[in-house]
């Protein structure tokens, strides 16, 4: 029996000895991380490295999964000293204060640091209304080049993008994103294909992500398997890989607020795929994604009328809600500046009116980390107001297997319904794990 933890969340977990040297998802904060054997050397974090600039990473022959971070230890505050955690599992922010005179120096010197901080703070309009886009400019865009290599059973070609290879892409919203590109094996004619986006997930959804270093597939190939491309794209303000909180985590929430909560991402990985990949089929393009990703993705349909359909699985469609423990915390405007009001626009729930393409809705009964009501209520939401949109219930697997064995499925099924033409909207309905067989 092999006795280990989470580095994101810190569960403890007791496996058997089959498990050692591989990689598991957290049932709790799904975090990908290595089941080290006693005695192991930590693996280093390449979690958030960037591939060489001069050469893109080399993908895997096979679907994997992400490589384990560097395991952390969790640090207590002391003396007169405080620290900020974030609890990436529950999307909380615990702000751990002394009392009295030293708890205000403190936080007179986190402003004092978090003023500092390079990237700054724009305005963003009502939070009742979309994230202001149509100012942020278009990044030049790099052609696909040639492919990295063969991933899957089926011969997909994966190819990697970085806009940040052209000169004249500067430092505003998504000019310096990534992108991964899946394309099915054989020749297609003109748009012929449908396409998915899709964004990483594992964030606290006031950060972004950076991607992995090139071998997981397991939320992309099963699309291009089925004959669709994906385009696997980055999030402006990837976190920095600590608990405690200081000025780079602060930098890493502006730029993923700069980028309106990653819909600046969504919008540049569509608006590349229309200018760049012929072989796709402008009114079949979708987004999707799981957990913080499947959050984008409803939030990115709200905010870009050219999406055919949105799939979502185990989303947070509340994110007020989600992280209400966090905003209520004093202080924390220090290192979030205007945190309330961007978690009420970032949320799916504010724009669910503005949502007016059809919708996948994908949760697990037994989700130990969103709460399975949160979806069927919206769900629930967007039928009532006649709204297009399928609730696909699983009875079991938690937060990622679910997902993975049921949810991306029945989601590759639904996307063969959709047709070039959109139909007239239509109330959706709600099914079990078994009405699906």
């Amino acid at each position: 029996m092999i006795q280990t933890q989470c580095d994101g969340c810190f569960r403890e977990y007791k496996l058997d000895d089959k498990y050692a040297g591989k990689t598991i998802r957290c049932k709790d904060c799904g975090k990908p991380f290595k089941v080290e054997t006693p005695g192991a050397a930590l693996v280093e974090d390449v979690f958030d490295e960037a591939p060489a600039r001069s050469k893109a990473p080399a993908p895997r022959a096979t679907s994997g999964r992400k490589p384990a971070g560097k395991a952390k230890k969790q640090t207590a505050s002391s003396g007169s000293k405080a620290w900020i955690w974030v609890l990436v599992g529950g999307g909380a922010l615990v702000v751990l204060l002394v009392c009295g005179g030293g708890a205000i120096a403190f936080l007179s010197g986190v402003r004092k640091a978090f003023e500092t901080a390079s990237t700054p703070d724009v305005p963003l309009g009502d939070p009742d209304q979309l994230f202001p886009i149509a100012d942020v400019p278009t990044p030049e865009f790099p052609s696909l080049g040639a492919p990295m290599g063969v991933v899957g059973m089926s011969g997909v070609q994966v190819y990697y993008v970085d806009f940040g290879l052209i000169p004249a892409n500067s430092d505003e919203p998504g000019m310096r994103m990534k992108m991964r590109v899946y394309v099915p094996p054989g020749e297609h004619a003109a748009q012929s294909l449908g396409c998915v986006l899709v964004a990483p997930a594992g964030t606290i959804l006031l950060t972004g992500n950076d991607m992995d270093n090139g071998d997981y597939h397991d939320e992309t190939l099963p699309y291009a398997e089925a004959g669709m491309v994906v385009v696997f794209y980055s999030l402006d303000g990837g976190a920095p890989d600590t608990e405690t909180i200081d000025e780079r985590f602060r930098d890493a929430y502006l730029r993923f607020r700069r980028a309106r909560a990653g819909v600046i991402n969504g919008r540049n990985a569509l608006d590349y795929v229309l200018k760049t990949l012929p072989q796709v089929d402008p009114q079949r393009i979708f987004s999707a994604g799981h957990s913080s990703a499947a959050t984008h993705s409803l939030l990115l349909a709200a905010h870009e009328p050219r999406l055919r359909g949105c799939l979502a699985y185990a989303p947070a469609t509340d994110v007020e809600e989600r992280l209400k423990e966090m905003t209520d915390q004093p202080g924390v405007s220090f290192v979030f500046p205007g945190v309330e009001d961007f978690v009420h626009q970032s949320s799916p729930k504010t724009h669910a009116a503005r949502i007016n393409c059809p919708v996948f809705l994908f949760h697990a009964r037994d989700d130990s980390n969103e709460p399975f009501e949160t979806t069927e209520a919206f769900a629930g939401l967007l039928q009532s107001s006649g709204k297009n949109c399928t609730f696909s219930i699983a009875e079991s697997g938690d937060h990622y297997n679910s997902m993975i064995e049921e949810g991306i499925p029945r989601g590759i099924e639904w996307l063969s319904t959709m047709q070039p033409a959109a139909p007239a909207q239509e109330a959706g309905t709600a099914e079990t794990s078994d009405a699906a067989e």
